[in-house]
C-alpha cells in the first residue's frame, strides 16, 4: 500500500482529499500545518506529498526548502495545493492543483508520481478492476 501525506490547515478539504486517497486504496497520513508535515515525512517516508501553501506556522513554502535539505526526504515527489492563483513552481514540485480541483485532478497527479502496484491477476488479464477510474489508462 502506498501512503500519501496530506498537509492541509482546512479540516473539510484535508478530510475530503483523504477520503478519496483511501478509497481508492492508499494509505493517507494527515497534517495541518507544516511543522506537523515535517515530522511525519521524516518519520514515515511517504510515496508523495499533496501540500496546501498557506499554513499556520511553518509555511508551505518553507516546509519545501526544510524537507529539500533533508537527504532521506528531499526526493519524495510533492504537489501543491493552493487557493492562490499564481504560484511560482520551486525545482521541488512536480505538480501544482489550484482550489477548488476536482477528484479527477487529485487522482490523475497522485497516480502519476505515486502509483499504486498492479495486482498479478490485473497483469495477467484473470481480473478486471470493477471501478474504472482505479486505475489510469
Amino acid at each position: 500500500m502506498r501512503v500519501i501525506l496530506v498537509i492541509e490547515d482546512d479540516l473539510d478539504t484535508n478530510e475530503a482529499i483523504v477520503g478519496v486517497l483511501t478509497a481508492e486504496a492508499y494509505s493517507c497520513l494527515a497534517a495541518f500545518d507544516g511543522e506537523e508535515g515535517l515530522r511525519l515525512l521524516q518519520r514515515h517516508e511517504p510515496a508523495m506529498v499533496l501540500l496546501d501553501l498557506q499554513l499556520p506556522g511553518m509555511s508551505g513554502s518553507e516546509f519545501l526548502v526544510r524537507k529539500s535539505v533533508i537527504p532521506t526526504v528531499a526526493h519524495i515527489p510533492v504537489a501543491v495545493v493552493t487557493g492562490l492563483w499564481k504560484v511560482a513552481m520551486p525545482d521541488n514540485v512536480v505538480a501544482v492543483l489550484r482550489k477548488p480541483f476536482t477528484i479527477d485532478e487529485i487522482l490523475d497527479v497522485v497516480w502519476k508520481f505515486a502509483p499504486l502496484p498492479t495486482p498479478k491477476s490485473v497483469e495477467s488479464g484473470l481480473h478486471k478492476p470493477e471501478n474504472p477510474r482505479q486505475r489510469p489508462t
